[in-house]
């Protein structure tokens, strides 16, 4: 089962367009999350972000965690991935945007710096982690939700704490 939410995308893209306006954010990033289903319209995406005014791109592909896992047929294979990772290296040497890939895996010294502004190093627990619905601090929104891995819960201790 897919979701989507008749006229969400026109709602993301006319609030971009309201806060540009509003002028007191000093950044505005728009992430884009890829699967096999919209993999081909990168380069329309491209032309939208850089025209609503972002000052950043940044780049993800869809992983098989949440209602991905009842989608798998959506998920990246290795040509998806090759196919996106020159697509924003071609970007990336155009300028006209600040693009990256952020996604928390290590891609290969190939891709690595072609595609990100640092190599990927894992800031899971120092600069990085997850809040869940029901308040429980998760070590890291890319691996699955395991109950072993939740840290505590804000409603019971102090973020910090945890």
């Amino acid at each position: 089962m897919r979701f989507y939410k008749s006229g969400g995308y026109e709602k993301v893209i006319e609030n971009v367009r309201i806060l540009k306006e509003a002028n007191f954010l000093e950044l505005i990033q728009i992430a884009t999350v890829f699967s096999k289903e919209n993999l081909n319209q990168r380069y329309e995406l491209y032309e939208c972000v850089k025209n609503i005014g972002a000052d950043s791109w940044q780049i993800l592909t869809m992983e098989p965690v949440g209602r991905a896992n009842q989608n798998k047929d959506l998920l990246p294979d290795v040509s998806d991935y090759m196919i996106l990772f020159d697509f924003i290296r071609t970007i990336r040497k155009e300028r006209k945007l600040h693009v990256t890939y952020g996604h928390s895996h290590f891609i290969g010294i190939d891709y690595e710096m072609a595609i990100r502004d640092d190599c990927f190093t894992c800031q899971a627990g120092i600069a990085t982690a997850g809040i869940l619905h029901n308040g429980d601090v998760f070590v890291c929104p890319a691996v699955p939700r395991l109950p072993e891995l939740i840290q505590g819960n804000i409603r019971e201790r102090d973020f910090c704490d945890i």
